[in-house]
Parts: C-alpha cells; structure tokens; sequence
C-alpha cells in the first residue's frame, strides 16, 4: 500500500459514507469516542494540496475512530471491526512505504524512548502546527518530555526540511543553524555563522514547502526570534522552560503524566500487572516522566522485581552530597536516578564493561546534554558500544535518530556529579572529561575542512565549563582555558567572526576574574581577542589590544621569554596589515636579533619573525631583503616542519616572480612539488599552495596548457576540503577562466605572428613550424574548454 493507493482508497470509502463535512466527522468522533479526533487533524488527512499527510504512526487509534464512522455512515455495519483492522494495516504499509527523496533533516534528533507514551500534547501540538501561527513553544519543567514530544513530531513529519537545534547558549544556536544552512546550500561562503543564520531565516521564508524547524532548550527569547522565519511554508518549535517564549507563539504546556499514563508507562516497562502498586510509585514521584522512566530501569533489575521493594529503597535518605535546589523538581526524583544510576553500574560480572560503563557515564555528566558523537568517546578496550548499549537500556542516556550521537538528560548528569561528593572527586571527572576533549583537537591548518568538529567540540569545552569544575582546583582551571584558547583560534581560522570575537571576550573576562593578573595565560587569550577583532576588520581595536599585550609582556616577562617575541611580533603584523608598514618593518629589525641570539635554534617566533620581516620588504619593493631572509630560513631547513618549508618555498617563489623571474620561480616550485610529493605524496592537502602559486607561474609566462592542467586537478580538490564556496576555491574558478581567456587572446597574437613569419621565412622554416606547434597547443586547451 503506497502513500497514493492509500489516498485513493481513503477518498473511496470517504464518498461511500456520503461525503461528510470534516465539522461532522469530528462531532461524531467527539460523540462516541470523547475527546474525540481534532479538526485539524482531520483536514490534514483529508484536505487536497501540499498539506495532505498519511496519518502518522502512533495516530492509529484515532484514525481507527474516523474509519469506524465513515463505515457506519457507508452502511457497513456488520464488518466494521473488519474494515477497521483492514484500514490499520494499511495506514502502517502506507507510513512503512512513504519515502521522501529529497527530505533534508538536519540535526540530533533524540530517537524514540522505550514505552513512548503518544500523549495528547502531542496531537495538541500537531493540530498547532497545523493553524495559522508560524510558531508553537512547548513549555514545562525539566524532565516533563518537551524534547521528547519535539523529537517525536520532528521524526512522523512529512516536512521536506527538518532542523533540529541546540538553543541552549548564543554558540550552538549559530551552529546549529549555519549547519542547516550548510545544507541547504545557503550558508555564508566565508564562514561567519550569524551571517548564515541569517541567510537560512531568509531563505526558508521564500519557501511554500513544509518545514519545520526545532530550536531545543531555547534560553533567549530576543535571540532567537532574530532567526524565525514570519512567512513561508516552515512551522517553528520552540521547547523551554522559560515562559517568556510565549509571546513568540500558541503555547503547548507539558505537564507531568496523567496518573493513567504513568501507570500504564509503569505497566508497560516494567511487565508487572500491580496497578496499586504502580500508582504508589507514580505518587511518590510526582508522575514526572524521566523520574518514572529511571524508576521502571531500577524495578526491572530487582530480584524479584516489584513495586514495593522499590519504594523501600526509594524511602531511604540520599546521600548528604545532594543538595535541593528550588524549582528542580520533586524531592525524590534525584534518589529515582540515583538508584537507577546504581542498577546500570552494578557488576555484569565482566570487568571491562562494568570499568567502561562507570567512565562513560562519568564523562557524558561533564559534557554537552545537547548530545556527544560517539567518534569522540574513547574506546580503550574495545567495549564502548556494548557500554553505550547498556546505558540506553538503563535510559541514563538517548541515541540520536542516526544513532551518531549520545545524550544525558541534565537532570542525570547534575545526579552524577553531586555523587563526586567532593570538589576533588568532581575534578577528576573534569579532568577525564578534558582528556577526551584534547585527545580529539586538531591542527588550526585543518579548521576550515573540520568546522564542523570544531564547533562540536567547543560545546563540549563550554559544557564542561559551565559545570564550574574551574573552582574545583588549579590544574583543572589551567587546563579549561587552554581548551577555550584553542576554541577561540578554531573559531577564527574556520572564520566565523561573529562568534569569535563574541567567544574570545567572554574567555578574556573570565580569565581575568579566574587567573593571576600576570598570568602568561592571559597574554595568550588577549593575543586570541586581538586577533579575532583584527580578523573582523576592527583594527583599532585589535591594534590597542596589541599594544596592551605587548606593555604587559615586557613588564611581567623576562626579555629572552617567547611570549615578548610574539606579542611584538603581532603588533608589527597589525601594523603591515592596515598600511603602516615603515613602523612594522622597524618593530621586526628591532626583534629579530633578540629573537635569533636569545631563543634556541628551531623556535618557532625565529622563522616566523623572519618570515614576517620578509613579506613587509616585499611590500615596498626590497625584493633582495626579502629573498635574502627567505633563503635563510631555508638554509635551517631541518628545524622547521614540512609545512613551514613549503611556506618559505612559495613566498620565495613569489618574490622572484615580482623580481621579473618567473621562471626561476617555476623551478623553485617544480622541485619542492617533487621533494615534497616523495615525502607527503603528489596530492597532499600541504602541496595545494605550492600547487596553485605554480599554475599561476605558468600563466604569467603563457604556459598555458600546464596552468590549466594544474588550476582544473586542484579545483575539485579544493571544493571537497573546502567546499565550493570558499575564497580558495572561488579564486582558482576565477584563475582559471582568466587563463581560458588569456589563451583565447594568445591564439590570435600568435596567429598574427605567424602570418607574418611565414611570408618572411616560408612554410618550412624552424621557427614557423615552432609557432604552428605552440598554436596547435593553445587550439587544443580552447577545445578542453568548449568540452
């Protein structure tokens, strides 16, 4: 049964019943089986157009209703129960088989709990959606099911694009949302998220195709109704506790579990037929549906399980680790997860599970609750999955719907981390959160291509923050901000601005409140804002921050200290940078004979300061300068990585060819594409440069067919690592068609030439038949082109 034969049939027996109106069919619903089946919820079944859905899996019973009562309107009877087992097998062949080729689903969609219960917040939130309100905020408590009810209207939607986002801070809104952007092909090409926020908020209110877009846990009502789209065919849910969200919508409130619904939740996981008894429990525990769920892990691992021995245990005093904390709920749902906490860890009598269960959970409490990869969960002997299953069978945590993800209710984490008991205990959950977030950081060479990991892994860092493990000890508060260091220069080298600089400040206040004032640390995360403003083209600022780093540098360091050599070195880089190069210049020739008598051979702050000093000679046409520094720090090749000798290659490439010797330049580039291509391999990510500056060389000297050999190998490679809207890739599409014009405007200078040799020297003559073999090359590129 196909989505369209189902249809069909539908209409079918809709015209044997007469036709009825929609106003009927629900009063007759309404009048026999109450509440009965909402109108709108109807309409989507029944109305034409666009909106018509096949009733969604869970929605059985009242579409069992409808067709009950247009059987009875068709005459049939006598074979109503029939014909409504009938329908029902149908609707599920029709939802098995309905297949959306071109759905976009974006986001960590929390797959379905076991013993879901299809509430009716969940058909009041359907029918929301289905009026004239763009937006619908589903409050209530922690621990209520608002993301759950969420998550499961965003998996039974027919909506071509669902987005799911983490609302909770200013930093995964924009992520999530350039990454949806990302998708849909709309995103900021240079990486600034907010920009793309933007650009999604726009282009999804052009759209008359069903959307839906999911901002999760939202906690700022003015941001986020920046990025709602007030027209089109995309409906908005918003899930919070804050009830000021109201005023954006039509507000679901979920509420804890009716006592039938907890009892029948009980019934259902538990396997125990004791109503009474599930009713105790459901009193004890205020039917909030994440206590009732931790409670129904616990029951089914006693021995033998039943209500009774369970609220014994429940009865006993927590730990006095636990402290309450005003409107979190009732009083015994932390002993709920704690005993549930306990069920899941105690002995399999497998060592390496039980160890590989007890840290998993120990690290998923310090990390994001918006949901961790699994890829960056460390695995050291090989029971990670079996450790993540009996994690999700206990509910401490939930699987993504592509199951790439995982995530601890907040509630549990704040559980786990109070049982540390000590700021000692609850620093050594911090640090081991730590070593998993260093373990998985990368290179700011690959922030660009791996943006979207990056971003995922400052959540974490931010997550582990905010549980406020830096009051804990020295090391741990050390450790956080060379993490948040490193978040800040990811952000910036993958070029999302808006956040960076946003980022960088919020780092440099809290370091200043947590660090000692003359902390090296401190000069390093100036260093990061500085940067990021000078990044964002707010030089003025950057510039004073400069010159603050570099006053504070040279009071609280000694002279010979790397970090003196690298604030002075930034500051004459921002000068070069805004045109001041006299006064940069003069900065590096005053740094480089400190830097090279007084820090050892292979520091870094050498070859850089050379590096530098050479690019500003360059800029005002000192080419010999130049090339005499560039060559120096060649000579000391062996200090330096590969990637830092490929870097003075093609600067030094790049000066002779401002010298008017491009083909010495050629030469240069040629050998280090062989010299580095046996060490890293001809199509290293580290030879893109080196192979992009030799193309343009070959340009600048009419070689064209090489130029374009090499613009057309480098181009796709440039799109897959950066995608298709970078400025690298933009400019090689650019190089190469002005080269494809260049060869167009060659061919007819060298036919003109030609012409003219071959009345002076005759048909045969050496040089004519050298120009018939260059235009015959240059007619062949033109043809590559037409291709």
């Amino acid at each position: 049964m196909t989505k369209e034969s189902f249809f069909e049939e539908l209409d079918c027996l809709h015209v044997e019943a007469g036709s009825p109106s929609m106003q009927s069919i629900a009063q007759w619903t309404k009048l026999n089986h109450p509440p009965g089946v909402a109108l709108r919820t109807l309409s989507g079944w029944f109305a034409g157009g666009a909106r018509r859905h096949v009733p969604r899996s869970g929605s059985e019973k009242d579409f069992a209703v409808v067709v009950e009562c247009l059987s009875d309107r068709a005459g049939k009877t006598t074979t109503i129960n029939a014909e409504v087992r009938k329908w029902v097998r149908w609707l599920n062949e029709a939802n098995k088989t309905r297949t959306a080729p071109n759905v976009v689903v974006v986001g960590k969609i929390p797959a379905e709990a076991a013993y879901f219960v299809d509430r009716d917040q969940l058909r009041r939130l359907a029918d929301a959606l289905t009026g004239s309100r763009v937006v619908v905020v589903v409050t209530g408590m922690r621990g209520a099911g608002k993301t759950q009810l969420a998550a499961a209207y965003a998996r039974r939607t027919d909506a071509a694009v669902v987005g799911w986002v983490n609302a909770a801070t200013d930093g995964t809104l924009l992520e999530g949302l350039a990454v949806i952007a990302e998708r849909l092909g709309v995103a900021d090409p240079e990486g600034n998220s907010q920009r793309s926020a933007h650009l999604l908020r726009d282009h999804l209110a052009s759209r008359a195709e069903e959307g839906l877009l999911v901002f999760d846990n939202a906690s700022d009502p003015d941001r986020v109704s920046e990025f709602i789209p007030t027209r089109g065919g995309t409906r908005v849910i918003i899930t919070s506790t804050d009830l000021d969200f109201t005023t954006l919508g039509t507000r679901v409130g979920v509420e804890v579990y009716s006592r039938a619904e907890s009892v029948g939740f009980l019934t259902a996981a538990t396997g125990l037929v004791d109503d009474h008894g599930a009713d105790q429990v459901a009193e004890d525990l205020g039917d909030l549906p994440l206590a009732l769920t931790q409670a129904a892990n616990t029951i089914t691992t006693l021995c033998p399980p039943d209500y009774a021995s369970y609220r014994r245990l429940l009865a006993q005093p927590l730990p006095q680790a636990f402290t309450r904390r005003a409107g979190e709920g009732h009083p015994l749902v932390d002993k709920a997860i704690l005993l549930s906490l306990e069920s899941t860890e105690a002995s399999t009598g497998d060592p390496e599970l039980d160890t590989a269960v007890r840290e998993i959970l120990e690290i998923m409490a310090m990390l994001s609750p918006a949901g961790v990869s699994v890829a960056i969960l460390p695995d050291k002997t090989g029971r990670l999955r079996e450790a993540l299953a009996r994690c999700v069978r206990g509910s401490l945590l939930t699987r993504s719907t592509t199951g790439e993800s995982v995530a601890m209710h907040c509630l549990i984490a704040r559980v786990l981390r109070e049982r540390a008991g000590t700021d000692y205990a609850l620093s050594q959950l911090a640090a081991n959160a730590l070593t998993v977030i260093d373990d998985n950081l990368f290179d700011r060479s690959q922030a660009w291509q791996r943006r979207a990991e990056g971003a995922h892994l400052i959540d974490q860092i931010d997550a582990i923050w905010k549980t406020e493990a830096h009051t804990t000890s020295t090391e741990v508060t050390t450790r956080l901000f060379l993490a948040r260091t490193w978040a800040g220069r990811q952000l910036c080298a993958a070029a999302d601005m808006a956040r960076a600089v946003t980022y960088d400040n919020r780092t440099l206040t809290d370091a200043e409140q947590w660090l000692e004032p003359d902390d090296p640390l401190t000069l390093g995360i100036r260093n990061n804002l500085a940067h990021s403003y000078f990044s964002a083209g707010r030089f003025r600022k950057g510039i004073r921050l400069y010159k603050r780093n570099l006053s504070k540098a040279k009071r609280i360091l000694k002279a010979n200290d790397p970090h003196t050599f690298c604030a002075l070195n930034n500051l004459a880089e921002a000068y070069r940078s805004v045109g001041r190069v006299a006064e940069a210049i003069a900065l590096y020739e005053s740094n480089l004979p400190n830097v090279e008598h007084r820090l050892k051979p292979g520091d870094h702050n050498i070859f850089t300061t050379r590096n530098n000093l050479a690019s500003a000679y360059e800029s005002v046409g000192r080419f010999p300068k130049a090339i005499w520094l560039y060559k120096r720090n060649f000579a000391e090749a062996e200090h330096w990585s590969m990637t830092d000798n490929l870097v003075t290659l093609n600067n030094l490439a790049g000066a002779y060819t401002l010298t008017d010797n491009p083909l010495r330049a050629i030469r240069i580039l040629e050998q280090a594409l062989v010299d580095a291509g046996q060490v890293l391999g001809p199509d290293h990510r580290d030879l893109l440069t080196i192979r992009h500056t030799l193309a343009n060389a070959y340009a600048s000297t009419e070689q064209f067919p090489e130029a374009i050999r090499l613009y057309k190998q480098i181009l796709p490679e440039l799109e897959e690592t950066f995608g298709a809207n970078h400025p690298r890739a933009r400019t090689t599409r650019e190089n190469l068609a002005k080269t494809y014009g260049m060869v167009a405007e060659a061919i007819d200078r060298y036919e003109q030439i030609l012409t003219d040799r071959q009345r002076v020297l005759g048909l045969e003559h050496a040089d004519v038949c050298a120009l018939r073999d260059i235009l015959t090359t240059l007619r062949r590129s033109q043809d590559d082109e037409c291709r």
